[in-house]
């Protein structure tokens, strides 16, 4: 690396360093835009890392409207009973189960594209595949596993195939 180049990148860093622990009005904007400007990716990085969590939720919220009241929760909630979640499209963040078992309450005959199967815990899950399948059995039990890129399988005990399912209730 060039002498120039390392004492031009020294130099923002300390600029924008000394923008940060100065305190005026504008120490935000100038910290971010001296880190902006260097080139080496490392370098930027570093001096991004020296921006603490509330210089930047205040540079965020300069460019809102002021915000009355406390300040917004950190916290993660997780649902109680995660089990009754699963499959359900997720507005927050829950634990990460890959797959529950239960059974099909009654006389589970056969299945077949938008086929919807009740599960004796109460979910309802319905057949989103063109598979069709016949099982001719009593309560079957049943075990509906996480795949990839959001999908879940349907598994009935005895039976070769399982059909791609989505959660409707």
């Amino acid at each position: 690396m060039p002498t120039s180049l390392i004492y031009t990148t020294s130099a923002s860093v300390a600029m924008g360093l000394a923008a940060f622990f100065t305190g005026n009005a504008n120490a935000n904007t100038d910290a971010f835009s001296n880190c902006r400007k260097l080139t080496v990716a490392i370098e930027r990085l570093a001096c991004y890392d020296q921006i603490s969590p509330p210089q930047i939720e205040a540079k965020i919220e300069s460019k809102n409207e002021p915000r009355v009241g406390p300040p917004p929760s950190r916290s993660i909630v997780v649902p109680v009973n995660t089990a009754s979640q699963f499959g359900l499209s997720a507005t927050t963040p829950a634990a990460k189960i890959d797959k529950i078992t239960s059974t099909i309450s009654g006389r589970f005959s056969s299945w077949q594209p938008n086929s919807k199967i009740a599960l004796a815990n109460g979910q309802v899950w319905q057949v989103i595949d063109d598979s069709r399948g016949v099982c001719e059995c009593d309560n079957p039990k049943v075990t509906v596993s996480r795949a990839s890129f959001g999908t879940f399988f349907l598994e009935i005990d005895g039976k070769g195939n399982a059909p791609r399912v989505k959660r409707i209730q």
